[in-house]
């Protein structure tokens, strides 16, 4: 493997498209043997980028469930300064069980007024919206404001 770091194109963090970084010239291993030519096509970036968030912050109000919002269980946390949204199959549900996880997002709320800098707090608590059945909106907490979500309709193409 030879690396050649020159072709890595980070403009931020948030925006992060990732280029080849090595080429293979020969692999050889018990079974197989694959080449790469070096003109061969590598994927150039990725068509979509996406925050990968650190670990969940340790505070018990910086974790929601929501048990049943179209039809699945669903899991939001707060990750340093922004906030995960995923679905969460249920292991009692045999339907959840065969779709698996589905869904996955990272939220950055803006920071307080004042603040330009949103990576300067953690966010400390978020919370589903009570309503019963849910509309799937969640409440995340950052510094002195509180950012509001809720899911688009479904939009024809």
């Amino acid at each position: 493997i030879e690396p050649f770091a020159d072709d890595i194109c980070r403009s931020s963090v948030s925006a992060l498209f990732l280029k080849p970084v090595a080429r293979v010239k020969e692999i050889e291993g018990p079974r197989w043997t694959s080449r790469m030519e070096e003109d061969a096509d590598v994927p150039a970036e990725l068509l979509r980028c996406q925050l990968v968030p650190p670990a969940p912050n340790g505070t018990p109000n910086s974790i929601g469930w929501l048990r049943d919002f179209a039809g699945f269980s669903w899991l939001a946390y707060g990750a340093a300064s922004v906030a995960v949204v995923t679905h969460v199959a249920s292991p009692l549900s045999q339907r959840e069980a065969a779709v698996g996880s589905f869904f996955y997002q990272v939220l950055e709320p803006d920071p307080p007024p004042g603040h330009s800098d949103p990576s300067i707090f953690t966010v400390p608590a978020l919370s589903w919206c009570p309503s019963v059945p849910s509309d799937g909106t969640l409440a995340v907490a950052l510094g002195s404001s509180i950012s509001l979500y809720s899911p688009l309709p479904d939009c024809p193409t």
